[in-house]
């Protein structure tokens, strides 16, 4: 059960929080138009990372899809 906590709730939210601190310090300490370059990179990399966990979760922890995947 805690396989299910770790992977569908506290990874995601620790992923966008990493990606939320690097943003903020992007926009603060470089160029606006750097952090609008962040933004979509983002988008690809949160993707990925969001896949990966899926992978993780179903292949490898053997979690059931039905409750892993919404």
């Amino acid at each position: 059960m805690i396989e299910y906590i770790l992977v569908g709730v506290l990874a995601p939210i620790s992923l966008n929080l990493i990606h939320l601190l690097v943003g903020i310090y992007i926009v603060v300490k470089l160029d606006s138009i750097l952090s609008l370059g962040f933004t979509g990179i983002s988008f690809v990399t949160k993707s990925m990372a969001m896949i990966f966990l899926l992978w993780l979760g179903i292949a490898e922890l053997e979690l059931n899809y039905k409750i892993f995947v919404p």
